[in-house]
């Protein structure tokens, strides 16, 4: 997957999250079914962004790029 459709499904779901856990603040805590699928959905797309963040920097490695240079790149790619 693209990082900057994973990043950005990523931020979205984590917006959703606080969302929910905003309206549980205010309505008082409860285990509904939007906050669990808010959260499920969080915790998915934190882990895909990490899992195509690990494969990137693996291949980094492979291509002798320094870990700086991939971070300054990965800063371009998700500015746009």
């Amino acid at each position: 997957m693209e990082i900057s459709t994973t990043t950005q499904q990523t931020l979205n779901s984590n917006c959703r999250y606080l969302a929910a856990i905003l309206f549980q603040y205010h309505q008082g805590r409860n285990n509904s079914v939007d906050y669990r699928i808010a959260r499920r959905d969080a915790h998915i797309n934190d882990a895909e962004l990490v899992s195509v963040l690990s494969d990137m920097l693996a291949r980094t490695k492979t291509n002798n790029i320094s870990p700086e240079r991939f971070l300054d790149y990965s800063a371009l790619i998700t500015a746009c």
